[in-house]
């Protein structure tokens, strides 16, 4: 996807911040070792030893035309969290540095378990100059935005098939039991499930979306499938509405029901 989000950041003259996610199927315990054991070859393809930094090619297409330019990435450590893992970025172009955008960000890796399916949301999400400092801001309007946001999301996207590549795939589990807390009845739950487009641009990403379901009051359960670009969503409608659960996913139209659901 390269509709990725791009805005003015207050406080930096010039600056503009974007972001983009993309999706490993590969388990998150995986991908985070691997982007710890070989950075510099996860980030630019290289496999020369990692020194806190390496070079990518960064690749946009204008007019029809795909062109390249080859940047120096410098990163610091991997550090981990519960459910999260995050690492710092900056590139400039290697030659001309004026002449294209220069970026810093911060690179995240988190986990999403959906049924079977074991996926690892990898984003980024940083502030851009664009080229010539503040007078380019005037022209970023017009095309350099367009540049910097399908820079980024073609390097997430170059990023998120190495590490799918490289990881360690781990076989199909049982699904995931579901959370029926306090054993309470649910015989007048509903099930629904939804279409979610802009992953890759949404803030947050598919790991977001998901916790700000589970923050929803009436919402059971809530599972984003970010490979089938759906949300399956269990709720009491006593304490949630559906209006308020598509207002919370900002979509429009009718859900489906899943197969097999009890909704009325």
């Amino acid at each position: 996807m390269t509709e990725t989000t791009t805005k003015q950041t207050d406080g930096h003259t010039g600056w503009r911040t974007v972001r983009h996610y993309a999706y490993v199927e590969r388990p998150y315990e995986a991908v985070w070792a691997k982007l710890a054991q070989a950075p510099r070859q996860v980030l630019g393809g290289d496999d020369a030893p990692s020194a806190g930094g390496a070079l990518a090619e960064l690749h946009v297409r204008r007019a029809g035309i795909d062109v390249s330019r080859a940047v120096k990435i410098k990163f610091g450590g991997l550090v981990t969290e519960e459910e999260m893992a995050r690492m710092g970025l900056h590139w400039e172009a290697g030659r001309h540095p004026q002449l294209f955008p220069v970026l810093d960000g911060i690179l995240s890796l988190a986990p999403i378990v959906s049924g079977r399916r074991h996926v690892t949301q990898v984003g980024l999400v940083g502030r851009y100059r664009p080229p010539f400092g503040a007078l380019g801001g005037i022209g970023d309007r017009m095309a350099g935005e367009e540049v910097a946001a399908e820079s980024v999301a073609r390097f997430v996207d170059d990023v998120a098939r190495r590490l799918e590549a490289q990881a360690d795939a781990q076989p199909s589990g049982p699904d995931m039991p579901e959370n029926t807390a306090d054993g309470a009845d649910d015989s007048d739950r509903r099930r629904i499930l939804v279409p979610l487009d802009g992953l890759g641009d949404r803030r947050g990403g598919a790991v977001g979306i998901g916790r700000q379901l589970a923050g929803t009051p009436g919402v059971v359960r809530a599972q984003v499938d970010p490979v089938a670009g759906m949300a399956e969503i269990e709720y009491d409608p006593d304490l949630c509405s559906l209006s308020r659960i598509l207002a919370e996913l900002e979509v429009e139209g009718p859900p489906q029901e899943p197969p097999g659901s009890s909704a009325r």
